[in-house]
This record gives structure tokens, sequence and C-alpha cells, in this order.
């Protein structure tokens, strides 16, 4: 699928040792595998040449302003029709999926560039409802999506998830041709752009989404207690660097920097109001089971029917305070794969297609992902630890200070492996002494320590 880089890339066998000589003179200048990357994504995205089976690149030549000093220079758009035929070719649209049939969901998000107060979300499961809006229309339709606050609510209806709905989330503000789906309330047509110009890691969507889907699912199913749906376990995996060493100083990392902050995982406060919720929904119901018993449901129900004042106000919609309670649901985990930071990045990353950045991603990404995951592993044995008595919150926190190197190591340098590696065996000492104190039961010290040294294996 990917295409190799031509004459103008840097061939690190034969220039390579120039690049270096001169970066040793003037650090400003670049080294030669920055130098390859950056060639290489001038190729593909400032040359006719683009990418095979990805996108053709066209000079775009502007007089807006009548600039010479900008004017001059074209402006590049890229013609998405390569890959339009590699998908169709490879993958078989529409996908339906069903959770009857024991088959896994997509939800594909993408941005109305129109009306961007929300993410558009389109689903591989089927709707729970037929569609009804603003003029009490009623259409009967398995897949569309609603999104829209106020009297700026939009519908788009679609025939399950198909190739338009897979580039609408995937393609960005240059391409020629974006995907247009018929607005059924404003009788416009909407263009659409990749939804990680709204979130690039959507756990909000993915939230609202298991909750609407699964309320309704049991509600017509006949369900009677709909305070509890299915739990949710979540792998986010942040292709954008969070946490760097590094300030930028020239304009290429200055930008880098910029599309890093604009892209990467933004979703803790999201996790955070989620677990929020579901505490309260916890005290809210054990309250009202708890007045139930002692004579006071009728009172109860009488306030669980009051109207819900704040959402009506945020959302447009008349609901009640039992509507707010039901439906609650259980994040068990959120997992977080980091990636760490790569002191060669230059601008434009996105677009380097060439086969040697390809494996460097490839194999940068399986550390990261090792690491990441036994780092978490070690962080959620430890909460547990301490919900369940074994350890106190004073223990349990000098165990985690212990791991802080693991979530600051940005991967640059063997100072800072080796820094974590030490901080990771004093983690283990501190195991093995609570070990000989008789707070840790053997199955309890090696979900601890076996993490630990998988992280320490990684990084030697």
């Amino acid at each position: 699928m990917y295409a190799g880089a031509t004459n103008l890339s840097v061939n690190k066998a034969e220039n390579g040792n120039w690049w270096d000589y001169f970066h040793l003179i003037d650090r400003d200048v670049a080294t030669a595998e920055v130098a390859r990357r950056f060639w290489s994504i001038f190729q593909f995205a400032f040359t006719p040449s683009g990418v095979p089976n990805m996108f053709l690149s066209f000079p775009r030549w502007n007089h807006k302003f009548l600039n010479p000093f900008t004017d001059l220079l074209p402006s590049w758009r890229y013609d998405y029709t390569p890959l339009r035929s590699y998908l169709s070719k490879f993958v078989d649209f529409p996908i339906k999926t069903s959770f009857e049939k024991g088959e896994p969901r997509l939800l594909l998000v993408s941005v109305d560039v129109q009306d961007y107060t929300e993410a558009v979300v389109f689903d591989s499961y089927k709707k729970q409802h037929d569609a009804r809006y603003a003029t009490r229309n009623i259409i009967e339709s398995e897949w569309y999506s609603e999104y829209g606050h106020g009297q700026n609510k939009h519908i788009v209806f679609y025939n399950d998830i198909g190739l338009n709905q897979v580039l609408a989330s995937a393609l960005g503000k240059y391409a020629l041709d974006h995907p247009t789906m018929e607005d059924m309330i404003s009788k416009t047509h909407r263009q659409f752009w990749d939804g990680g110009y709204h979130s690039n890691t959507p756990l909000r969507q993915l939230i609202l989404g298991h909750r609407k889907y699964w309320y309704e699912y049991l509600k017509r199913k006949g369900k009677r207690d709909l305070y509890r749906l299915p739990d949710l376990e979540v792998y986010i995996v942040n292709l954008h660097p969070s946490v760097v060493k590094n300030i930028p100083r020239d304009k290429d990392l200055i930008d880098d920097r910029e599309h890093d902050i604009l892209f990467h995982d933004r979703t803790n406060f999201d996790e955070h109001i989620a677990y929020l919720v579901s505490d309260y929904v916890d005290l809210a119901v054990e309250l009202i089971e708890l007045g139930k018993s002692n004579g006071l449901a009728d009172c109860i129900n009488r306030i669980l029917n009051k109207a819900a004042r704040g959402f009506s106000r945020s959302r447009g919609q008349s609901k009640k305070y039992k509507d707010i309670i039901e439906g609650r649901l259980d994040i068990t985990k959120v997992w977080r794969i980091d990636r760490s930071e790569d002191t060669e990045d230059t601008f434009g990353k996105n677009t380097d297609f060439s086969p040697t950045s390809i494996l460097k991603l490839i194999e940068g990404g399986q550390v990261d992902a090792k690491i990441s995951l036994n780092r978490m592993e070690i962080l959620f044995n430890i909460e547990e630890l301490i919900y369940d008595g074994v350890l106190t919150e004073r223990e349990g926190e000098e165990l985690l200070q212990k791991t802080k190197d693991v979530a600051r190591w940005t991967g640059l340098c063997f100072e800072d492996k080796k820094r974590v590696t030490s901080s990771l065996h004093e983690f283990i000492v501190l195991v093995n002494q609570m070990n000989t104190k008789e707070k840790l039961s053997s199955e309890e010290r090696h979900s601890l320590i076996n993490p630990a040294n998988n992280i320490i294996n990684q990084l030697a």
C-alpha cells in the first residue's frame, strides 16, 4: 500500500554522512534521519507523486490577496480516489453488525464542517427507534446519525457503514472529495471531515453511544430494572505524545508540537466525570432503596417523576429525575497506550508513508504498548489492593511514587531508561518488604512484580 521514497528523499547510505557532518558543525541543520523524514513528507505531500493506493497530489495556485510572496507558491490538495478503490477492493462494505449475532460494534466519529458543536457518530449497530425530528415527521430507518443542539438539530441517514462513512471519519482538511450527506431537517447537504478535529480519542462519544444503545435495547426487551447497563473496559491508543522533554525552538518543531497538542488524548476529564456520575447514581440508588424499605416509596416516586431542570436547559429535552438515574454503566478500566516522544519527528509526520518510517513506527509502537500496558496493570492492581483494604492509602501512594518515572518516560535516551529501571527496582524491593510483613499474598505480590519486571526487560 505504501510508496517508497524516491530521489527527493535522503538516502542514508549515500547522503547520511553529509547530513550528520553538517549537523555536527551547525546544530540547526537536521540530522540524516530527520532530513530523510522531511524529504519523504515533501515528496508525498508537495509533489505530484502522491502516495500509491492513498491519494494523488494536485497543486493549486491562489491569488486571493494578490500577494507575490505567497501566491507564487502552490497550495496542495489531495484526491483520495485511489484510497476509495483500495478500500472497496479489500473491505466488504457495507459494515453491518448485530449484538444478537455476537458481532462487535463499530463506531466511527466525524465532524460536520458547518456545525461542529458536536461530533457525528456512525454506528454499525442499527438504531432501536425510528428517526423523529422537529416537524414530528417519523422516518423508518435503522441507520442514521443525530447531532446538534436546540434549533440546530441534524439527522443524516445512511445504509449501514459504507465507504462514505469511513472516509468521513478519516479525510483531513485538504481533501478534494470529502463525503457529503443530506440533512433531513434543514434539507441541506453537509460535508464531513476527520473526527479527530473534534476528538481524536472520542471516549465521550463511546460512553454516550454505549449507554443509549443498551438503555433502549433493554427497555424494548421489557427489562424493568434499568439502573445497571453492561460495563465498559476501554483501550485508548494515543498516537501523539502527551508528555515530552524538549521545548521546540525552530518553526518545524513548533508546528509539530502544535499538531501533537491539538490531536493528543484529552480524555482524562471525561473519564473523571464518568466515574463521578457513576458514584452519584450509586449513591442515589442506595438512598432510593433505603427510603422504599422504610415506607417512603410514594414520596420517592413523586420526586423521581419531577422534571430535571438542568438537563432540560442544557439539552433542550424534557427529562425526569428517574430518566437520568436509569441507564448507569461502569467503566471498569481505561487502559491508555501512550506514544513516547521521538526527537527525530518533524512536522507533517502523519504524511510520511516511507517504508523505513512505517517500520520504525511499528517497532516503536510495540515497545510503547508493552510499557504502557504493564504500567497500567501496576496502577490498577495497586488501586484494587487499596480498595480491598490490603494496603493503606499511604502504602499505595508510596508504591505509586516509585512508578512515576515510568509515566514520565519519554523514550529519549539511555539516561531515561536507566532512571526508570532504577525506580522499578526500588519498587520491587518495596513490594518484597511488604511481603515479608505478610501484607501481600504470593498472588498479590506477583501481580505487582511481574509487570514491573516486564518493563525492565523491555528497556534492557
